[in-house]
C-alpha cells in the first residue's frame, strides 16, 4: 500500500508541477497514473476493512467497512498517514475523492471504537505538519489543501445530523 501511495504522490506523478517538457514526457509514457493507482489502492483498502454494525451504518451513511486490517496500515505508521494526506492534496479529483474516503474510514474507525477522534486528530496534525514544514518533496498549493478539506466536509455532511457523533464533531464547526 505504501508503494501505491508513493506512486500517486511522487513528483513525476503530479504532472501539473513539472515543467512542460517533463510533463509531456511523463504523460506520454504513463498518462496520469494517479486515478488508476488510487482505484486499485481503494479496492484493497476496502477489502481490508471489516463490515461495520447497523448502528455505524446509520450514523455514517457512506461507510460500510472500516477498521479491521486497515488499522494495521495506519496505526503508528506516520509514513502511511502522511502519504495518504498528501494523496488527498492532488489536483486529480478522483484521487482526492478516494483519499478522502480512506481518511474518513480512519475517522469512522476511531469514533466507533473510542467515541473520540483524539488519536486520529493528533496523528493528522503531525502528518500535516510534516507535509507543510518538514517535507523535501512535493509541496501542495493552498487550492490543493482546500480540495482535501472540501472533500472531507462533503463526507461529513452525509452523516446523520441527529447523532452525537455529528453533534460532537469538530468538522461541523469549520
Amino acid at each position: 500500500m505504501i508503494c501505491s501511495l508513493k506512486a500517486i504522490t511522487a513528483k513525476s506523478s503530479s504532472l501539473e508541477h513539472l515543467n512542460a517538457i517533463a510533463t509531456k514526457a511523463c504523460y506520454n509514457i504513463t498518462g496520469d497514473i494517479r486515478p488508476r493507482v488510487a482505484k486499485t489502492l481503494y479496492a484493497a483498502w476496502h477489502k481490508m476493512g471489516f463490515p461495520i454494525s447497523e448502528e455505524g451504518k446509520r450514523i455514517f451513511k457512506n461507510v460500510d467497512r472500516a477498521g479491521g486490517l486497515q488499522k494495521f496500515m495506519y496505526e503508528g505508521d506516520e509514513l502511511f498517514t502522511t502519504s495518504l494526506y498528501l494523496m488527498a492534496m492532488q489536483r486529480d479529483p478522483e484521487t482526492v475523492k478516494i483519499a478522502c474516503k480512506m481518511t474518513w474510514d480512519i475517522f469512522v474507525t476511531d469514533w466507533l471504537e473510542n467515541k473520540s477522534l483524539f488519536n486520529t486528530e493528533r496523528g493528522m496534525v503531525k502528518s500535516l505538519y510534516d507535509i507543510f514544514f518538514n517535507s523535501e518533496g512535493y509541496f501542495p498549493s493552498p487550492s490543493e489543501a482546500l480540495n482535501f478539506s472540501s472533500g472531507m466536509l462533503q463526507l461529513h455532511s452525509e452523516m446523520d445530523h441527529d447523532d452525537e457523533a455529528y453533534a460532537n464533531s469538530s468538522w461541523r464547526r469549520i
